[in-house]
């Protein structure tokens, strides 16, 4: 998912956030090792290969938030030292790079990975370390996450209650016919489709088929015509990139396919996809968390 920060003032608040929990005034544990010079922070984002449209775009607020930082005086007078660095949407180049930050840089703290596949990896190495880290972008699964350990945080909303906004949202319909499209090369894709599988046949859906598809071809149009003899109501497609996502659309309506609607747990691409909705005859529908999801009462 690309984003965009206006002035960089959600990355600002991520790293003052980030900075409460170094200074002790969350945990009451952790505290800086040098309390004069810079406070180093590294940031791990993945800069290139699949995972880099959420790692471009965060990279960029970070180093825009340290800037407006440093330029304001710092805090309490100490400059950030950012250190960045590239894990190339690979697991074992994050292992490395935690390494790094905890071994050789000796940072105070930690902002990335991107997407819990790639936390899994590198949330142990930074809680042994005690180094307070920020995961920016990845679903928020309590039984993942309860394992990471009382250092690490993240800004994402729990991926459970948007899948039942969606289910809401399907059963308020009437309809119940769903056919999933997902990237089997996007550990993102496959997690979402699994979740998104198990609420929908717990609720009684029934999922009429399954198609596996490579976003990097960007070709869709032989399983668009083999998922429209299913006839689904909907169509559940957790997308890696906006781009795809109205590749696959634009494709659909040129084989003439009208499917009742298109459903995915992303927020924030009604507006990069604008040009093709309007030859979309069906209901396009990114679901927001609930807040008070059946599991974050578990």
């Amino acid at each position: 998912m690309k984003k965009t920060y206006e002035n960089g003032s959600w990355m600002i608040t991520l790293i003052l956030a980030m900075l409460l929990v170094i200074s002790g005034c969350v945990t009451g544990e952790v505290t800086l090792e040098n309390s004069e010079g810079k406070i180093k922070i590294g940031a791990a984002m993945p800069l290139t290969s699949y995972a880099s449209i959420n790692g471009e775009a965060d990279a960029k607020a970070i180093q825009l938030a340290v800037e407006k930082i440093n330029s304001a005086g710092g805090i309490n007078g100490r400059p950030i030292e950012l250190i960045l660095e590239d894990y190339q949407s690979d697991t074992e180049q994050v292992l490395s790079v935690y390494k790094k930050f905890t071994e050789v840089d000796d940072v105070d703290a930690i902002i990335g990975p991107v997407w819990t596949v790639f936390a899994e990896v590198g949330a142990p190495v930074a809680n042994e370390a005690k180094i307070p880290t920020i995961m920016t972008d990845g679903d928020a699964k309590y039984e993942t996450l309860a394992g990471y350990g009382d250092y690490f945080f993240t800004t994402w909303y729990p991926v459970f209650g948007g899948h039942e906004n969606l289910i809401d949202y399907i059963m308020e319909s009437g309809k119940n016919k769903v056919s999933i499209v997902y990237d089997d090369g996007s550990p993102y894709s496959l997690e979402m489709y699994e979740l998104f599988k198990e609420i929908a046949i717990n609720n009684g859906f029934t999922v009429v088929s399954e198609h596996k598809l490579h976003f990097g071809d960007r070709d869709f149009k032989t399983e668009i015509v083999k998922m429209n003899k299913f006839k689904p109501d909907f169509i559940y497609a957790p997308f890696s990139a906006p781009d795809d996502l109205g590749i696959f659309m634009k494709q659909a309506i040129e084989l003439g396919v009208d499917y009742p609607g298109i459903v995915g747990v992303e927020f924030s691409w009604g507006e990069l996809l604008k040009d093709v909705y309007d030859g979309w005859e069906g209901d396009v529908v990114f679901a927001y968390p609930k807040t008070n999801s059946k599991r974050d009462e578990e």
